[in-house]
């Protein structure tokens, strides 16, 4: 972990790949956006606040929306 560290990995999601490889093999398509909540190279718990933590577990939905917003205006 540590050398995946120092060449810049700061995450590894590894149950999504099952998820899109399902989602591949039937035809669907599919993403995956992931929020890095800890280091887990200090620590196993979340070092910050329920305001802090409101805000992380929002953020992937704003930026899924923008996304789909900007689709369908392309269109």
């Amino acid at each position: 972990m540590s050398k995946l560290q120092k060449l810049g990995v700061v995450n590894i999601e590894m149950e999504s790949a099952g998820v899109l490889g399902l989602a591949n093999r039937v035809g669907v398509k599919a993403a995956v956006v992931c929020v890095v909540l800890v280091n887990r190279m200090t620590t196993d718990l979340p070092q910050v606040n329920k305001q802090e933590f409101q805000q992380i577990e929002d953020h992937p939905m704003q930026l899924i929306t923008a996304y789909l917003q900007r689709q369908i205006h392309q269109k």
